[in-house]
């Protein structure tokens, strides 16, 4: 049998849509810079042999225009949670959501990409990219 290679969900990348979705599994292996003049954030390096390298869809100078990230969910009126981790530290308090990066402060897209964390069994993250020229 011939090897094949794992594919995501994304959307193409065509002339006609220049945005694209990519699952990367962390450590993402990308440097992300702050574009100030246009108030985004854009990929500056790729590392070699990480895993946005390995997936082979991210390009330097694409910019970042949306991203998983995870936000707690509010108690239940009864202030306890359904199931506790270790220590008593709830372990399902919390949903993944998604957000648009456009506009917002670099530290606070840097703080949503953080919130992936894999304590809570969040090994990859969606990230939607925008390629550019």
């Amino acid at each position: 049998t011939t090897p094949t290679t794992p594919t995501t969900p994304t959307t193409p990348t065509t002339p006609t849509t220049p945005r694209y979705r990519a699952r990367v599994k962390q450590p993402l292996g990308i440097v992300l810079a702050e574009d100030v003049a246009h108030r985004r954030v854009v990929v500056e390096e790729i590392l070699p042999g990480g895993n946005a390298d390995k997936l082979g869809r991210i390009a330097v100078g694409d910019v970042l225009v949306g991203c998983s990230a995870v936000t707690l969910k509010e108690a239940k009126m009864s202030g306890s949670f359904e199931k506790e981790g270790y220590g008593a530290r709830p372990y399902d308090n919390w949903t993944e959501v998604w957000i648009s990066t456009e506009g917002l402060e670099f530290d606070t897209v840097m703080a949503a990409l953080g919130s992936n964390n894999p304590r809570w069994g969040i090994f990859n993250i969606e990230l939607e990219l925008e390629r550019q020229g």
